[in-house]
Formats: C-alpha cells, sequence, structure tokens
C-alpha cells in the first residue's frame, strides 16, 4: 500500500464532494417516529470525473486510476473547489485544548476575531475536519468549533491546524475500472472515492 497526492497534470472536469454517516434509522413500529443512531465511521466521499483526452494522452488517466482501484493505494486530496477556508482563519493556528475520540467540537488558538464560516474545512492531528456553523474568535484568540464529522482519535493540544489545502486519504473502493474509446479520443473517466484512515 502507498499514498500519493493528485497528479497536478490530471485534467479534472468535476468533482462531486459529500459524506457518508455511519448510522442506524428506524420507525417506531407504534407510532412511527423515526430515531437514527450514529457511529463514529463518518467520512467524506468524493466523486472525480476526468476530462476527455487524445488517444496519445490518454494513458495518464487510466494508469493513475488503475493504480488506485481496489482500495490497497491512497490519493490525498483537498477541497478543489474550495481550498482555504471562506472565513478569515489564517496564520499559525493551534488546537488550544486536547480532544479525545468523538468530541464534536474543537477549540483553536488564533488571533481575536478570526473567523470559520459553516462548511469550511481545515485538519488538524491527520483528521479532516468541516466546521458546523459559522464562528469567531474571541478576545483572547479562541474559537470553538463545532464540526460535522466526530473526532476519530486522541488530538493533542498545541497540534497544528491546517487551513490552506488540509487533506484526507481516499481511497477506490471498486475493483474494476473501465474507459470509453472513440475514434481517435478516450471519453471523460468517473470515479468515487471514499476517505479512509
Amino acid at each position: 500500500m502507498s499514498t500519493r497526492d493528485l497528479p497536478v497534470a490530471m485534467r479534472i472536469g468535476s468533482m462531486e464532494w459529500g459524506h457518508s454517516k455511519a448510522s442506524l434509522q428506524f420507525a417506531g413500529p407504534y407510532n412511527g417516529t423515526r430515531q437514527a443512531m450514529e457511529y463514529l465511521a463518518e467520512r467524506f466521499v468524493v466523486s472525480l470525473t476526468f476530462n476527455a483526452a487524445q488517444r496519445r494522452q490518454a494513458g495518464g488517466v487510466e494508469g493513475f486510476v488503475g493504480w488506485l482501484t481496489g482500495g490497497a493505494n491512497r490519493v490525498r486530496l483537498y477541497h478543489l473547489a474550495r481550498p482555504q477556508p471562506a472565513g478569515s482563519l489564517r496564520g499559525s493556528p493551534t488546537l488550544q485544548a486536547g480532544v479525545g475520540r468523538g468530541a464534536v467540537a474543537l477549540t483553536l488558538a488564533t488571533v481575536p476575531g478570526a473567523t470559520l464560516r459553516m462548511g469550511d474545512l481545515f485538519g488538524c492531528g491527520g483528521q479532516l475536519f468541516q466546521c458546523a456553523d459559522d464562528c469567531t474568535a474571541n478576545g483572547a484568540g479562541l474559537i470553538m468549533v463545532p464540526v460535522v464529522h466526530r473526532v476519530r482519535g486522541s488530538i493533542a493540544p498545541g497540534s497544528a491546524v491546517v487551513w490552506d489545502r488540509p487533506t484526507a486519504e481516499f481511497i477506490v473502493p471498486a475493483t474494476t475500472g473501465r474507459y470509453a474509446y472513440m475514434p481517435g479520443s478516450r471519453g471523460p473517466v468517473q470515479i468515487d472515492l471514499e476517505e479512509t484512515w
């Protein structure tokens, strides 16, 4: 197993970014009320579509997708359309207080007034997080950030927070890949990925 970054030369036509929640849902047998239980195996899911290419330039995508197919190898990805937060969080923020598995919020140390907007992504402790609500650092520079996916494993206080192109590792769980060819060219190639750790 090995991990690499998405090759810069790969021309991405479109990207879908989403979530896969690990939950159990059921309706009550007597009154039909809906109930749900969530588990800690939440993850990001991504679909990438590579542009069509001339036949002589098509091999790179085939080789890369073939290398990923089956889930043994991984690719590091960031949100290609939003590589930095919409909020003003910049500089060298750190995790103010350590967090344990299952935590639903992180407190970051930054500068007073720094912001994160709902949907902003950031990394900490080798995990990728998405901000679940707008938040602003107080006068002491502390910002409590509710997160969409809970913390998977403990993160020590003082850990660096990555706001510029924060990544997660993804696999292609499918065991097969196909590539459509027309005279002189290869059509677009679409792959589905899911976050792994």
